[in-house]
């Protein structure tokens, strides 16, 4: 029986033996599982880096991007009240322009009553004047007449 028992426990080992192949080759699979699963754990944090790396560049753009804005609202700002007071100075141009209108009409009415004063007081000097000569030349004329008869 010894050698009965002897062969069970050698048949028992080389399927114990044979199990422990099997369990094993299943953790070598189950190992090499691991390892592509390791793998693709690397790859995806590599593509996790390299998103967050893309999602920092875009991060930057929108900085940049935000940077240029309030560039562009502040040269606004800036333009908006250039205009503001080109408006004012519009309205000031506008309100001399009216002021200066009506000073110079008031000035060429009162340039033309004076003109016309002028005017009426030249005819006066004229018609004075051609009375003068007229009145003179009567004189020069009775002069001469008077002359002639002494």
């Amino acid at each position: 029986m010894s050698k009965e028992v002897i062969q069970f426990l050698q048949r028992l080992e080389e399927k114990v033996d044979k199990g422990f192949e099997q369990v094993d080759k299943r953790f070598e699979q189950i190992d090499e599982r691991f390892e592509q699963v390791d793998k693709r754990f690397e790859q995806v944090d590599e593509r996790f880096e390299q998103v967050d790396r893309r999602f920092e560049q875009i991060d930057e753009r929108f900085e940049q991007v935000e940077k240029r804005l309030d560039q562009a609202d502040d040269r606004f700002d800036k333009v908006d009240n250039r205009l503001d007071r080109h408006e004012e100075m519009l309205k000031q141009l506008i309100h001399i322009v009216g002021v200066n209108n009506q000073t110079l009409t008031e000035f060429k009415d009162e340039a033309n009553i004076r003109f016309n004063r002028l005017e009426r007081n030249f005819k006066l000097l004229e018609s004075d004047m051609d009375l003068l000569h007229r009145e003179s030349s009567d004189h020069k004329r009775e002069i001469n007449r008077l002359k002639q008869m002494q």
